[in-house]
């Protein structure tokens, strides 16, 4: 089955020690594999992100402080590994284009690693220009991930799928898991 889902706008962290997360939930559709007994070998996910490109703050946030979309996925039940891809999220250094953490998604085409909870991951990237346009672009950054469940891995059965996200810019935080 094909899902998808759609992230809000938001960001990985304000950059000055304290996390805020958002207070909007992502959209599944047609709905989440995990409420509906689960995810099943060759099951595919389109992930969206939308950027906060002019957020209603001053001074806005330089070019400079933007996260393109980061995802990283393991079990359900393991709050020590859901909290190492939070954190590994929420500490890149910036500007990052965007990037997979941890090893629970793979770009393999074929023969996952077992680690991998999906793989065949392939990310697409764009230009976003800021206003003013002294705050620069948001070049190559990825927005979206299309990916693979991977039904022999080793790490989550389809019903124990956790998968964290992370994006955006320093002025509303998000990461979702």
């Amino acid at each position: 089955m094909d899902y998808h889902l759609t992230l809000p706008k938001g960001l990985i962290t304000l950059r000055n020690g304290i996390y805020q997360g958002s207070h909007t939930e992502a959209v599944w559709s047609p709905f989440n594999p995990n409420e509906t007994g689960g995810w099943q070998n060759g099951d595919t996910l389109a992930v969206v992100c939308s950027f906060n490109l002019n957020p209603n703050v001053n001074p806005k946030p330089p070019a400079s402080q933007y996260a393109g979309l980061c995802a990283g996925a393991c079990n359900t039940t393991n709050q020590g590994a859901i909290n190492s891809l939070i954190n590994q999220a929420k500490t890149l250094p910036l500007p990052s284009p965007g990037t997979l953490l941890g090893n629970g998604i793979s770009t393999a085409t074929s023969s996952p690693p077992a680690t991998a909870v999906f793989y065949n991951c392939v990310a697409t990237t764009g230009t976003f220009a800021l206003q003013p346009t002294n705050r620069g672009t948001l070049t190559n950054y990825v927005y979206r991930y299309v990916m693979t469940f991977n039904g022999s891995n080793t790490v989550a059965n389809g019903n124990q799928v956790e998968i964290v996200f992370g994006y955006g810019d320093p002025m509303d935080s998000e990461v979702d898991s």
